[in-house]
């Protein structure tokens, strides 16, 4: 609910992507807000996806579960915008 307050646009994504939408819809998120149509899609569809949909300059906040964060990490240290993971 707190999300839908903030009237902030939400992209849905990973395995269960679709869920988070329809919790999305429910707690009151407009359709104008809430995109997923890379639910489900391989994580680097998603972060392309992100960068198409963000002003640059502007920051996106991604919640995500513990797995679901290695496998975005595992995306990002693959293009060279973080190290991977255990190398740290």
């Amino acid at each position: 609910e707190m999300l839908a307050e903030l009237g902030l646009p939400v992209i849905a994504a990973g395995i269960r992507g679709h869920e988070l939408a329809l919790r999305m819809k429910y707690a009151g998120l407009s359709d104008e807000l809430l995109d997923a149509s890379v639910a489900g899609r391989p994580w680097a569809e998603v972060v392309d996806h992100l960068l198409a949909a963000e002003h640059p300059g502007r920051r996106a906040f991604i919640l995500l579960t513990y797995t679901a964060m290695l496998q975005l990490r595992r995306e990002l240290a693959d293009r060279g915008v973080v190290e991977q993971f255990w190398e740290q």
